[in-house]
């Protein structure tokens, strides 16, 4: 997906912790220790923890919002077995007729049902999991490591969807593998588009021009696509919900016509609600209790 996914939300500086603001109002002549100790345990309950899971994560705290993903669809669906599509993506013919209109001599078609179906049997799904405040770090299908590129915490979440192909036996043999990928979707309450997903690409309609993904030894491939929504001030739900298809594809570069192949449809749901603050006056009115209950202790003593 596009690569930097979504527009970036303002971001508020991290705010101290309750104890510290607290003891700045209340000082600490007089709270004893439990206090000290209660007011921390309230300090904790505030504070962000990253979190992903294979089927949704959150809801976890980021700057100041909960923040929850959702994997739809679950499992992901093999494009073979789209047959109210005629077993193709329908977001990638809407992909790649602009393309193709953008670009004249480039054409493209769906090979048959059953290669199709044949060649999903040599993809194996590495990844496939929600995350919120923190992305993960991935292990791709070609062995590289690829860092977060959010360590937060943060007012984020999205997915990871990590694929690798080997051929299998009576599979196509690719003379030249690439991959496709669309969506569709919508963010912060704008209108539903599609799109092709290849924003680095120089004048082809590939992944694998500039993003996550390639080819491997002995006709294999990887891809790797970690897309992602940050908060942004939006005060609804969801704030972003996007559906994805990806395929592999063989070239032939001499007359620009591209088969496609059997893939996954995958993608996600992102949601983020605000935290209320945490009650100044009761934090205060707490830190009174333990004075008037340490000076009463001190004065039986």
């Amino acid at each position: 997906m596009k690569r930097n996914s979504k527009p970036t939300g303002h971001r508020q500086a991290a705010r101290p912790s309750c104890p510290e603001w607290a003891f700045a109002l209340l000082g600490r002549d007089g709270i004893g220790l439990y206090g000290q100790v209660i007011l921390l345990a309230a300090s904790l309950l505030v504070l962000p923890q990253a979190a992903s899971g294979a089927n949704s994560a959150g809801p976890t705290r980021g700057i100041d919002d909960w923040n929850t993903s959702t994997l739809v669809p679950v499992p992901p669906t093999a494009v073979s077995s789209l047959t109210a599509f005629g077993a193709q993506c329908p977001w990638i013919n809407t992909g790649m007729d602009a393309f193709s209109n953008a670009n004249p001599g480039w054409k493209y078609s769906w090979a048959a049902q059953a290669d199709m179906a044949k060649v999903e049997q040599g993809i194996t799904i590495l990844n496939y999991d929600a995350w919120v405040v923190s992305m993960p770090a991935v292990t791709a299908g070609d062995g590289s490591i690829r860092p977060s590129r959010f360590p937060g915490p943060d007012d984020v979440g999205g997915a990871v969807f990590n694929l690798k192909y080997t051929p299998v036996p009576g599979a196509h043999a690719f003379t030249d593998l690439h991959w496709i990928q669309a969506y569709y979707g919508s963010e912060y309450g704008g209108a539903s588009y599609t799109a092709l997903d290849n924003p680095f690409a120089n004048g082809t309609p590939f992944y694998d021009d500039g993003g996550a993904a390639g080819q491997l030894a002995g006709g294999g491939g990887w891809f790797l696509d970690r897309p992602y929504n940050t908060e942004g001030e939006y005060e609804q739900n969801p704030v972003a919900s996007f559906q994805f298809q990806v395929v592999l594809a063989d070239y032939t570069a001499a007359t620009k016509s591209v088969t496609l192949y059997g893939g996954e449809w995958w993608g996600f749901q992102y949601f983020a609600t605000d935290v209320p603050e945490p009650s100044v006056f009761a934090l205060i009115a707490l830190g009174f209790v333990w004075k008037a209950l340490g000076r009463k202790y001190l004065t039986r003593t």
